[in-house]
């Protein structure tokens, strides 16, 4: 996951000032000798009006807990992140898919890569096998901001920042990115130099920059005390748009259980923000925060602790006008999956039968075409997700493949019940299910057009069985649902991983690298002679589209890996292992009078903007 780490800003409180001047007093003339012409009365000075302010001086914003630290190398949900965002503004921001400096600029160059030359890939390989070539990337940070201290931010300070994290001590959770590194270096006051190990061609290199930390204010606390010293875990001094240290006597601080309250930070380089405070209460009630945001108590309602599922129930009060719903895609996307063996279980002996009717690919193009998606996602999210052409990727993706180039199942009942007929399922004795009649999938003559659906229950989980359930029994399916607990459906000798399904329901996860070898490589399928090892449940096996995702996770240049996912996805959806569904939804809502708020899909908070937000006066 990211290598950009997320920081904290910290802000100070912003104070206007409204000069008045005082009613002119007479002026007093002495008379000489001489007279002296009449001086003219001067026009008395207007005393000037108070200048209005244009916009509320405090944005309220409700999340569903209560962060543990603000610690940025440690934090443990996305509550901490929304409140650092605002302290420690992304260098780095990840909106829809893909890593890019902060589109507010100010921060950083555009992010090395190989095609614009701030990234070099060296000749330490050979011709045959360049897999020891070594990486290295250039970050140019922009010179301006500075710490709440008034102290200009430096390359140093980010150096200190990644040497803090590779700390043992320092309590980071993954040091994956970390260990990729061979040196990250400070070339001057505003240029980072960072080399990877010979052979880490991650596709990421681009975003492989720690976010600055102060290191003039931590450097004398060590990595552990750190962990908990109130400078870095509860009284922020960040280079962001608000702030904590230097502001507690105008109210910033960490009430226990109830807030954190941020001011604007008076030495925010772009200068001051739009709103002079910040409030984030602590709210687990879910119906307490829905009544307060239409109640206009709150100004935003983040998406940690809302359920999309309620989400017709959402776009009912913002019909009535009194909130705004910001509905973006989940990284998390759901699939129905397809298992083209016969059913099998731990103590099997060999997984090569094959399934009576799925490893049919009529079948499973007539089960794509018989779901209606479209439907499901208008019942489910009132119409706020998409439907997936592909798998692991979305429209918006910069690796998504044009429709143009793929198979395509549009709902099409009619479609479906022609595949069926040609695959040999009829019908015969008008009961609503068909039968093997001349089939050729291994199934016996007379056999019913039976399937069992399994996957684990939930609110959203729930709809989607009972509405893919009657899509199928419509062109023909008799279909058996059994939901499982999730230790049995996703255990270690049960469920997926042996095979013991027919049809499965599962969340896959997409971002920046959306990865897919372990779910749809041919060494990755768990069989009794592997020790039911792997991910890729179905059993499908395809060498061109094994092939393209291992040259889709070693390409450093996105040409390159769009070509390789363009590859996979032409055979993936020819031969269907499994039918994507939808992307899941996250749900924010909002004041509908709150400016500049820009959600987007994989973002990692709604406050990377802080700055902008306002909510207008009157």
């Amino acid at each position: 996951m990211p290598i950009s780490i997320r920081s904290v800003a910290i802000l100070f409180a912003l104070t206007l000032l409204i000069s008045a001047c005082g009613t002119p007093q007479p002026i007093v003339l002495v008379a000489s000798v001489t007279p002296s012409p009449p001086t003219a009365t001067p026009e008395p000075t207007p005393i000037p009006s108070p200048t209005r302010v244009p916009y509320r001086d405090t944005i309220t914003i409700g999340l569903s807990r209560e962060p543990r630290t603000l610690h940025p190398l440690i934090v443990d949900g996305e509550a901490a992140i929304q409140i650092l965002d605002a302290i420690y503004e992304p260098y780095i921001t990840s909106i829809d898919f893909a890593y890019q400096a902060n589109p507010n600029g100010g921060l950083i160059a555009e992010l090395p890569t190989l095609e614009n030359g701030g990234a070099t890939l060296d000749d330490g390989g050979t011709p045959d096998d360049p897999t020891d070539d070594q990486l290295t990337m250039i970050f140019n940070m922009l010179s301006g901001p500075t710490w709440c201290d008034g102290q200009p931010v430096t390359a140093r300070d980010s150096v200190y920042a990644f040497n803090l994290a590779r700390d043992p001590d320092s309590g980071v959770a993954s040091r994956i990115a970390l260990d990729r590194v061979e040196s990250y270096t400070a070339l001057d006051d505003d240029t980072i130099e960072v080399k990877l190990k010979p052979g880490q061609h991650d596709p990421s290199y681009s975003a492989y920059f720690w976010t600055p930390l102060p290191e003039h204010l931590w450097s004398k606390t060590s990595a552990l005390e750190l962990q908990t010293a109130a400078q870095s875990a509860r009284r922020l001094c960040g280079y962001g748009p608000y702030t904590i240290a230097g502001a507690t006597d105008q109210g910033a601080g960490w009430i226990a259980g109830e807030s954190i309250t941020l001011l604007a930070n008076p030495h925010y380089f772009r200068g001051a923000p739009r709103t002079q405070r910040l409030v984030f209460k602590f709210i687990t009630d879910p119906d307490q925060r829905l009544a307060q945001v239409t109640a206009g108590e709150l100004d935003i309602v983040t998406r940690d602790g809302l359920t999309a599922t309620q989400l017709p129930q959402y776009a009912e009060f913002e019909r009535s006008g009194v909130i705004d719903v910001a509905a973006t895609h989940s990284a998390v996307w759901e699939q129905l999956l397809f298992n083209l063996y016969e059913p099998t279980a731990f103590d099997s002996t060999d997984r090569a039968r094959p399934h009576p009717s799925l490893s049919d690919v009529r079948v499973r193009q007539a089960i794509a075409h018989a779901v209606d998606r479209q439907a499901l996602i208008d019942q489910v999210y009132a119409g706020y997700s998409v439907v997936m052409n592909q798998p692991l990727t979305y429209p918006n993706h910069p690796l998504h493949t044009p429709d143009d180039q793929i198979r395509l199942y549009p709902f099409d009942r009619d479609r479906a019940r022609s595949l069926l007929e040609q695959a040999g399922w009829i019908d015969t004795d008008d009961d609503g299910i068909r039968e093997c009649r001349g089939c050729v999938s291994g199934a016996e003559e007379g056999d019913r057009l039976t399937l069992t659906y399994r996957t684990t229950s939930s609110p959203l989980r729930d709809q989607v069985i009972d509405r893919v359930k009657r899509d199928l029994n419509a062109v023909g399916f008799d279909i058996v649902v059994e939901p499982l607990p999730k230790e049995i459906f996703f255990g270690d000798a049960t469920g997926l991983i042996v095979g013991d399904f027919e049809l499965g329901q599962l969340s896959e996860l997409t971002g920046a690298d959306p990865g897919g070898e372990r779910r749809y490589g041919c060494e990755w399928i768990p069989t009794p002679d592997n020790g039911w090892y792997g991910e890729n449940y179905s059993g499908w096996c395809s060498d061109v589209a094994s092939r393209a995702l291992v040259d889709a996770s070693s390409a450093l240049r996105v040409d390159a890996r769009r070509s390789a996912y363009a590859a996979f996805q032409r055979e993936v959806t020819r031969d269907l292992p499994g039918l994507p569904l939808f992307p899941r939804v996250d749900v924010t809502l909002v004041n509908p009078r709150l400016e500049n708020f820009k959600p987007s899909d994989f973002a990692a908070s709604i406050t990377w903007n802080a700055y902008e937000l306002s909510v207008p006066n009157g």
